[in-house]
């Protein structure tokens, strides 16, 4: 019947016992046969259509529920005002049918990216830098090898924001400059705090018997710790934010989003640039990854509330955490790119080149991190997930030498048609480790430069550009649900004999009802396995081993500070990365505790080398603001070197009205005993030091 037909409806009748049949079969997509139907009480009984109403939760909005006469326009207009639900969005894929799944095509003869170097095939990761020298304690040699990745210049930088955060936010004489030396004393303090499972940081300079005792009380009083805590700074808000307009052109599409919405540092990606930048620097200038590399997310623990946190709730509790995007061998971090639910990947350029101007952001950022390995001497693999896989990516990787492969989404772009199916239907009627296949020739443009501008390489459209094919292999292999796939170093057919495709492992049965291998009966059973399958099960492992190295262990603290989680995820992937330099150059059959060793020598050796470096440094700050802070002038202290520049060296009051000891005078006590120290209002234009008349022209004049 049409819609618009107006039927008398009378219940009870053949016609009501037929649309009630009719009505149940079109909700299950089913056909109604009567032939079926051997009930003899079911062809005697009527559906009235209150009733039906009933059962099936319909609201008849105002009318009268009466079983002897409703208009049957009525009841399909009510029945059309039924709320929807996901299952009346949920389409079949056209043409999913047994006869189309049966007649998928089989992988094609794809021919696999090579490459040959000098260098032998199997490419084992390297450690690039030398061996400590011999005679290092344990301690010694932890320290030799995380001063690979956090150099002095990390220091440098810590210890430069932090003067100058503490000395804008404080009082005259209320912050002591913090020097490098302490700075290491203080990181190898929570360095060693994420080795105990302890909230309470000052229960690690007790002094109980009662409690364990701790040696921090020896490098390091509580009370300077919390003060170091609470100014401790990366970054300043006039570095990454110049007031010229002209400089904002070359910015990065989060800069442009924070200056316009006003944000500073604290809310932006951009605050760990520098500090971040030297760890990747060092990370990468010191190993050589192997053949095989991974991409994948990262999650950072965070549970306070920002724009740059994701939030997940597959667990029914919604989680917040930070995360970055990784490309990773084996538990080393080689780069990576934080990544942000407002903005997507930091430091991705707006402006794209003729190869990328049709990815994606985030295609775009890890072409960025990919590009960073020695790929012109080196050969490497890229393996990813169905969230970072695309074929205009990976049909540009190969163009460049650099081979990938990863799990695909269906409804990705450029997937093909002729194996595009619903994976759990399919799943079902294929048999369990068959492989189906198409290969996909995808166009990927010519780096071109626009006549005239050969600087700038000002982009062409699309259909300007030259385009070269290149071969994508996309596979499907059936395990308990169709599983597809993208690879450009794979090939793959459907003899499970051939040694080149198939590879033979211990696994758990499979679960499917198709599976009907002879295998003997047991939950393990030595079965073949595609290559490709078995590759990237193995070598996705590289950001998990990160994450299991990092689990037990981790630097961890309260704060209020939005941005610490991530300084302690980016220590973490220095200690990381340090460790698997040290066990790289010094393998070792006894693996027992190794990591907390490790760490514990670590810490142990920041703490004594800090200490060591403190008997030999001057308390003399890294920044222009020594006004408000102490001079500090022992026997071996030197004078400012900035006495001797040229310049405009005359005293000028002093903005804060402190009268100071005059500099001078106190560096003449440590050689002329009888000398009376001055106090004065005035110091030095250029050198920011405090003098008094008599001593300025001599402090000056010394060579």
């Amino acid at each position: 019947m049409e819609i618009n037909e107006i039927v008398n409806f009378q219940p009870g009748t053949a016609e009501s016992d037929q649309l009630h049949r009719s009505s149940i079969s079109n909700e299950n997509n089913e056909s109604y046969d009567e032939s079926s139907d051997n009930s003899d009480s079911s062809q005697n009984q009527t559906y009235p259509l209150s009733s039906y109403c009933e059962t099936k939760d319909f609201n008849v909005m105002g009318f009268e529920k009466n079983p002897e006469v409703l208009n049957l326009s009525v009841f399909k207009t009510i029945r059309s005002k039924r709320p929807k639900t996901a299952k009346d969005f949920r389409t079949k894929k056209p043409g999913s049918t047994r006869e189309k799944i049966l007649s998928l095509p089989a992988p094609g003869n794809f021919i696999p990216l090579t490459r040959s170097f000098e260098q032998e095939e199997s490419q084992e990761a390297k450690v690039l830098c030398e061996q400590p020298p011999q005679g290092l304690t344990a301690d010694q040699a932890s320290t030799y090898y995380f001063s690979k990745i956090l150099s002095n210049e990390s220091f440098n930088i810590l210890v430069h924001y932090t003067n100058n955060f503490a000395a804008a936010n404080t009082k005259p004489d209320e912050w002591t400059p913090v020097t490098r030396g302490e700075m290491k004393i203080w990181l190898g303090i929570l360095i060693y705090m994420g080795n105990f499972n302890i909230s309470n940081r000052r229960l690690f300079w007790n002094s109980s018997k009662e409690m364990p005792l701790h040696e921090m009380r020896e490098y390091m009083t509580y009370d300077r710790f919390e003060e170091i805590y609470k100014y401790f700074h990366i970054s300043d808000y006039s570095d990454f934010f110049p007031c010229d307009n002209d400089d904002r052109k070359d910015f990065t599409h989060n800069d442009q989003l924070a200056i316009q919405s006003g944000a500073g540092s604290s809310t932006t990606w951009e605050k760990f640039t520098l500090f971040a930048r030297v760890i990747k620097e060092n990370s990468q200038a010191v190993f050589l990854p192997g053949k095989n590399m991974n991409i994948d997310e990262m999650t950072i623990g965070f549970k306070g509330r920002s724009p740059f946190s994701h939030s997940d709730n597959k667990s029914g509790s919604l989680k917040k955490s930070y995360r970055t995007v990784s490309l990773c061998h084996k538990g080393y971090t080689y780069d990576f790119l934080f990544q942000s639910s407002a903005s997507g990947l930091q430091g991705v350029p707006v402006r794209a080149n003729d190869e990328t101007h049709s990815f994606s952001p985030t295609s775009r950022g890890l072409y960025q991190m990919i590009c960073s390995l020695p790929f012109r001497k080196h050969f490497f693999v890229i393996y990813m997930d169905h969230t970072f896989t695309n074929s205009e990516l990976f049909g540009t990787l190969r163009k460049l030498g650099i081979g990938a492969m990863g799990t695909v989404r269906s409804s990705s772009k450029n997937f093909p048609e002729e194996i595009d199916v619903d994976k759990r239907e399919a799943g079902k009627v294929l048999k369990w480790n068959h492989m189906i296949g198409k290969i996909v020739k995808q166009k990927v443009p010519e780096i071109t430069r626009a006549p005239g501008s050969p600087t700038t390489g000002e982009k062409r459209s699309a259909d300007q550009s030259k385009t070269t094919e290149h071969e994508i292999n996309t596979l499907g292999w059936n395990d308990n649900n169709l599983v597809y796939l993208m690879t450009t170093v794979h090939e793959a057919n459907q003899n499970d004999k051939d040694p080149r495709t198939y590879i033979v492992r211990n696994r758990k049965r499979p679960t499917s009802k198709n599976f009907d291998y002879d295998v003997p009966v047991g939950r393990i059973a030595s079965l073949p396995v595609p290559i490709v399958m078995d590759d990237y099960d193995q070598v996705m492992k590289s950001v998990g081993i990160f994450d299991m190295l990092r689990s037990n262990y981790y630097v961890s603290s309260k704060t209020s500070q939005k941005w610490l989680p991530l300084f302690f995820w980016l220590l973490d992937t220095s200690i990381i990365n340090s460790y698997v330099l040290f066990i790289t150059q010094n393998p070792t059959k006894n693996k027992q505790n190794i990591r907390f060793n490790y760490r514990f020598n670590l810490s142990q050796g920041l703490l004594d080398q800090g200490r060591a470096e403190m008997e030999q440094e001057v308390r003399v700050p890294l920044g222009q603001n020594m006004r408000d802070l102490k001079l500090y002038i022992g026997a071996n202290t030197q004078r400012n070197s900035l006495r001797l520049t040229p310049g405009d060296h005359s005293l000028v009051p002093m903005p804060s009205g402190r009268r100071p000891f005059c500099a001078e005078c106190r560096y003449s006590k440590h050689e002329k005993p009888n000398v009376n120290i001055k106090r004065t209002s005035h110091w030095c234009k250029i050198c920011e030091v405090p003098l008094c008349k008599d001593c300025s022209c001599y402090y000056h004049s010394l060579s």
